[in-house]
């Protein structure tokens, strides 16, 4: 019970540490809420529940997901906080293929999430990094075709105007690793 507590308090003051040096080293910014990634692959997985708490404790009010990981979407119903569930890479092949898929795809992970004290599912993060350039185009013949059914199929469900659909960015765009010196680059 106290190795579980000294887990607690120790990501409790990481999570912490994280949101004050964000703070400090980021322009002034339109909006003040915080947010965090919430990746699912570890060693010491905490319970979903844990880390909702955590992210409660600490004010953080928005929240992405690397995919719709069902336990951690069953811990955030009510929370208030604001989610963005990223559909896997490996998935857009399937999801670009067919309506029906992606139909299906919103009916399990998404709309089925957001009623009444449910999750506010805010985004949909169609691929993770999709154009990376260290994947030599395997997937970017898929996003657009993905994103397009998913836009379809949120409409179909009355979500398309609340749930937007975004493609999250490279880290490679950049050709500097100090984004206040880069530039994007042009390939």
């Amino acid at each position: 019970m106290l190795q579980g507590r000294f887990r607690l308090r120790i990501l409790s003051a990481v999570l912490l540490s994280l949101i004050v040096i964000v703070g400090w080293s980021s322009v002034p910014v339109a909006e003040s809420a915080l947010g965090v990634n919430w990746g699912t692959v570890s060693f010491h997985k905490l319970k979903p529940s844990t880390v909702v708490d955590l992210l409660q404790d600490n004010k953080i009010s928005k929240v992405k997901l690397f995919d719709a990981d069902p336990d951690s979407l069953q811990a955030l119903m009510g929370s208030g906080i604001q989610v963005m569930i990223g559909v896997p890479n490996e998935m857009l092949a399937a999801l670009s293929s067919s309506t029906a898929a992606s139909d299906s795809w919103v009916r399990q992970n998404v709309s089925r999430y957001m009623r009444k004290n449910g999750v506010d599912i805010r985004y949909i993060a169609v691929g993770n990094e999709p154009f990376l350039s260290s994947y030599s185009g395997q997937f970017q013949s898929y996003v657009m075709p993905a994103l397009l059914n998913l836009q379809q199929s949120l409409a179909k469900v009355n979500l398309a105007s609340y749930v937007k659909l975004v493609v999250p960015c490279n880290a490679d765009a950049y050709e500097s690793s100090l984004p206040s010196q880069g530039h994007f680059d042009l390939n």
